[in-house]
């Protein structure tokens, strides 16, 4: 959800005519996109085995974290010298943001499956323990 709120956010920012409203719409844009952050980190954790977890979270931030560093500027630079507006740099990372969000979807059944076999695993260990 948070990944396909922030879209219009991004996309509104552009649109925008006053430096208050550009303001508003990236910060909601920026507060979307985090809590979709916090989302993933959370999915990481439930799909994740609690040794590897570190590990994932680590590549996710400095791998995923670094190829965005690097792709963003391109991406934008490249689009405003064809178009000659920033309107279509962040136009394709809202829709990214679409895409983001489609990909939480497509896990979510994992995750259910996960839940249910880690529940599965804590009844059994407490009936045993009795």
């Amino acid at each position: 959800g948070f990944c396909i709120l922030a879209c219009p956010a991004m996309i509104g920012a552009m649109m925008a005519t006053t430096p208050l409203a550009i303001i508003g719409l990236l910060t909601l844009a920026l507060f979307l996109s985090m809590g979709a952050t916090n989302s993933l980190v959370v999915l990481f954790y439930e799909l994740f085995p609690p040794e590897a977890f570190a590990t994932g979270i680590g590549l996710l931030v400095g791998v995923g974290g670094g190829v965005a560093g690097l792709v963003a500027p391109l991406v934008i630079g490249i689009l405003l010298d064809i178009t000659g507006s920033f309107f279509w740099g962040f136009t394709t990372f809202a829709l990214a943001n679409l895409v983001a969000g489609g990909c939480f979807v497509l896990l979510m059944p994992r995750e259910s499956q996960v839940k249910s076999e880690k529940a599965a695993r804590v009844a059994f260990a407490m009936a045993h323990d009795e």
